[in-house]
């Protein structure tokens, strides 16, 4: 549980798939989101530490970051084709920090957390 572990406080959103009739890869998370946050798919990216989370991505049309903490090895990453490939968080902020376009207004997430934007929402 995110607050038990103190990290309540850094999410804008909090997403859960008991609250939606449909589960990844069905894109209606993100596009509930989406909407929700009055964004442009342009202007959102969707990381993830599974094949499904890069799937779901695209199934919405939204870049996808893919992350090999979880449960995803790296093959299996890779094989689902993400925009971007990250062995770790620290890579994922420092190429956040490198590439930062200040026209980017949401950041979609689900893994614990990764304060890169304006926006950050915790779906799973």
């Amino acid at each position: 549980d995110l607050r038990k572990m103190g990290l309540i406080d850094y999410f804008d959103y909090i997403l859960s798939a008991d609250l939606l009739d449909r589960y990844k890869p069905n894109p209606s998370g993100l596009i509930y989101l989406l909407n929700r946050f009055k964004t442009d798919k342009r202007d959102a990216i969707y990381i993830g530490d599974m094949p499904v989370d890069v799937i779901t991505a695209k199934l919405a049309g939204i870049d996808s970051c893919a992350v090999s903490t979880g449960l995803g090895n790296i093959k299996s990453l890779r094989w689902a084709k993400p925009n971007f490939v990250f062995k770790d968080y620290n890579e994922i902020i420092r190429a956040y920090q490198a590439w930062y376009c200040p026209t980017t207004s949401s950041l979609f997430c689900s893994i614990y957390f990764c304060c890169l934007s304006s926006k950050l929402i915790y779906y799973f």
